[in-house]
């Protein structure tokens, strides 16, 4: 969204540098929408748009911004970013062993040479989200592609409270962190998924879920929240004061130290 100092200033957007499926709404002044880069190079892995904006204002001065949004390429739709994922095309066999051996690492169908027949990408529904501690998460769905193949979950990597059903192949639940440190506002919870074809090739990808503690339960995470024990006194008062923003018992504290 773009806020000028004055109402009256005018907003220029050059929507021609905008990516594919993104859009600008004059009325409400904001840039929205979802990327749909479709006419990646071979090899490329990122693209970076610029955007112009130009900002006149009533006493006819002008000021230039720049908005700049990074696409990343996801080949194969797991939610990891090619730049990061150590198979693009969800094929079984890894980058490096596919550019080492002429294969296209982009292309599921083209897999090096002595291996056998395409297996499909995997598909993983939502597998990075943020949640708030006792909130249920998204439940996120790993479909091979084969139906013969294996899934593992290393359920000890998942957070309390939630759980990887190997019939549904479905991870839910709701997390509920018991040892939060005393500073500690959110906790990444990283979680292996192999996925172990017919043909002995496997795929690797991780799902990741970040939670957020929510000291008061009031639906407002502490990293926003600025009162997370809701005690009445900020979380900067009662740091500055030398409380606890963690715990309301401590409340009290701030007047008793109030100059």
């Amino acid at each position: 969204m773009i806020t000028p100092g004055n109402p009256s200033t005018t907003i220029t957007v050059d929507t021609s540098k905008l990516p594919n499926g993104v859009t600008y709404d004059p009325t409400t002044k904001t840039i929205s929408g979802t990327p749909d880069v479709t006419d990646w190079g071979p090899s490329e892995e990122t693209r970076k748009f610029e955007v112009p904006v130009v900002v006149q204002n009533p006493d006819g001065t002008t000021e230039n911004k720049k908005i700049e949004i990074t696409i990343q390429r996801d080949t194969d739709n797991d939610g990891i970013p090619d730049v990061t994922d150590t198979d693009d095309d969800g094929d079984g066999v890894t980058d490096t062993e596919e550019i080492a051996k002429g294969s296209d690492p982009k292309n599921p169908n083209s897999r090096p040479m002595g291996t056998v027949a395409p297996v499909s990408p995997t598909n993983v529904t939502n597998p990075n989200q943020t949640v708030i501690d006792e909130k249920p998460i998204t439940s996120i769905v790993i479909t091979p592609g084969n139906t013969a193949s294996t899934v593992t979950v290393d359920t000890s990597k998942l957070p309390n409270g939630v759980t990887y059903d190997p019939t549904t192949k479905t991870i839910s639940g709701t997390p509920d962190v018991t040892n939060w440190g005393p500073s500690e506002e959110t906790r990444k919870f990283e979680v292996p998924v192999v996925v172990t074809n017919p043909d002995g090739s496997k795929t690797t990808k991780t799902v990741e879920i970040v939670v957020q503690r929510d000291t008061d339960k009031d639906g407002n995470p502490d990293v926003t929240d600025p009162d997370d024990d809701n005690d009445g006194v900020t979380d900067v008062e009662e740091n500055a004061k030398g409380t606890n923003p963690k715990d309301p018992k401590f409340k009290t504290y701030k007047y008793f130290y109030a100059n």
